[in-house]
C-alpha cells in the first residue's frame, strides 16, 4: 500500500509539472523482504505437512505470469467477503457459505488441498495474526473477522 501511495504521489507531482524523478516509488525491497519472512515462517510452521509440500510443488511449477493472474482472483473473493460484511449479511447465511466454499475451492485449485480443518486454521489466523487482519481489512473494515466467522459458521456450525 505504501509503495502504491508513493507511485500515486509521483504521478500527481508529474501532472503538476514537477520535473524531479524519485525512484524510491519503484522500490520493492520492503515487499520482497516481507515475502521472504512470511515464506520462512510458513516453512518453519508447516514445512513437514503434506499441504505445505503440495503448495511448494505448485509454486515451483507455476510461471510468474500465471501467479500474476491468480492474485487478482483471490482479491476478488476477498472483495466479495468485504461486500457481505458491508451489507451486514449474517456470517451464517447461505450467501456467506457460498463465498466460503468459493474461497476453499480457490485455495484447493491454486495452492493445496484445503480441507475443512485447514480452512478453519486459516479462519483463526485471519483474526489472530495482525498481519492477516490488516491485509484482509484493506478490502473493507471488518473483512478478516467476517471471513473468520463465515468459515467457522460454514464448517463447524459457528
Amino acid at each position: 500500500r505504501e509503495r502504491i501511495d508513493k507511485m500515486l504521489s509521483l504521478i500527481n507531482q508529474k501532472l503538476k509539472g514537477d520535473q524531479t524523478m524519485a525512484f524510491d516509488a519503484f522500490e520493492t525491497t520492503k515487499e520482497e523482504n516481507l515475502r521472504a519472512q512470511y515464506a520462512r515462517e510458513a516453512r518453519e510452521r508447516w514445512g513437514e505437512t503434506a499441504a505445505y509440500r503440495e503448495y511448494e510443488k505448485n509454486m515451483q511449477n507455476r510461471p510468474p505470469e500465471k501467479q500474476a493472474a491468480i492474485d487478482p482472483a483471490a482479491e476478488e473473493i476477498f472483495r466479495g467477503f468485504a461486500d457481505l460484511c458491508r451489507r451486514s449479511v449474517p456470517p451464517a447465511s447461505a450467501e456467506a457459505a457460498r463465498q466460503t466454499t468459493r474461497w476453499q475451492r480457490f485455495i484447493t485449485e491454486h495452492y493445496y488441498a484445503c480441507t475443512d480443518e485447514l480452512l478453519l486454521s486459516l479462519a483463526n489466523m485471519y483474526t489472530s495474526d495482525e498481519r492477516f487482519t490488516a491485509y484482509l481489512d484493506c478490502f473493507g473494515a471488518g473483512t478478516a473477522a467476517y471471513m473468520s466467522a463465515a468459515i467457522r459458521a460454514a464448517k463447524n456450525g459457528g
